[in-house]
């Protein structure tokens, strides 16, 4: 009998271990949560998750992508967060070429994701923002960028104003950044005064204008002398333009290389660095 209780003890004692190791297993599995993973919303006239970009944008969290399927969306766009928003062209290069294949370039751009108005990156948070794949058109400027997020302009078709030589800048970037990453390629601009308006930048931040087409303005690229970053401006194609690319200054770091650049109109020029330009 003793050794029968023995038996039964040491099973007690067992059975009383497995309970606890199982107890213990179940807190750490609520202790410990799966990171949150980036959702995937969607816009288009109906059926999609929202009807308009800014719904969407409001709605996302930081490193969601904002899917817009092909059609035209009036309205300015503001976005203060980190987010990507992909157009039915997202991937789908726009630049260098005069005629990218695969794209529009004239209205009514049929098969692209059209923004009737001005996209607004002020930002709240830090991150990236990434626009891929639009046409972007306004009266005026269909890119603002204030702050300090940093932004990806890529495969989109960017018209400013319209009209050729007129007001407006394609891409507009307002107030001085840290540390920030701009990055600007394969985009078609067309119209407006300027193709990109830096107005002011700091130390410490870099631009990547490349493989960009530029058409019928009077700057691709206008800097001023408030531009302090680092940026290589490279493998773009500018064809009828006044001025193909002016800085205001240059800095340590700024790299102008492997451009095309046809300045025929009069008093035009390629390159203008400070006073002297080729």
């Amino acid at each position: 009998m003793k050794h029968r209780t023995r038996r039964r003890s040491g099973l007690l004692r067992a059975t009383g271990r497995f309970a606890l190791l199982a107890a213990s297993a179940v807190l750490l599995a609520g202790t410990f949560t799966s990171p949150a993973r980036a959702a995937t919303i969607t816009v288009c006239a109906s059926g999609c998750d929202y009807t308009t970009i800014q719904a969407a944008v409001d709605a996302a969290a930081t490193g969601d992508t904002i899917s817009v399927a092909a059609g035209t969306y009036t309205g300015n766009v503001t976005i203060g967060k980190a987010v990507t928003l992909e157009g039915a062209k997202a991937g789908v290069p726009a630049g260098p070429g005069a005629s990218p294949a695969g794209r529009s370039t004239a209205s009514p751009y049929t098969g692209e994701s059209v923004v009737d108005g001005e996209l607004r990156i002020d930002p709240v948070s830090p991150g990236t923002v990434v626009i891929d794949g639009f046409a972007l058109v306004k009266s005026d400027s269909p890119v603002f960028m204030n702050g300090s997020l940093s932004t990806t302009i890529r495969n989109n078709i960017i018209i400013a104003n319209g009209a050729a030589y007129g007001s407006g800048s394609g891409i507009k970037k307002q107030s001085s950044a840290s540390n920030a990453t701009y990055v600007v390629q394969h985009n078609w601009f067309k119209g407006g005064l300027y193709g990109i308006q830096i107005n002011e930048d700091t130390a410490g931040s870099s631009w990547l204008v490349d493989g960009n087409y530029a058409t019928t303005m009077n700057r691709f690229v206008q800097t001023f002398a408030s531009m302090r970053a680092t940026a290589t401006y490279s493998n773009n194609r500018i064809v009828d333009v006044v001025k193909g690319i002016r800085l205001a200054e240059s800095y340590a770091g700024t790299v102008v290389a492997f451009n095309t650049i046809d300045a025929s109109r009069p008093s035009g020029y390629a390159i203008q660095i400070g006073r002297a330009h080729v």
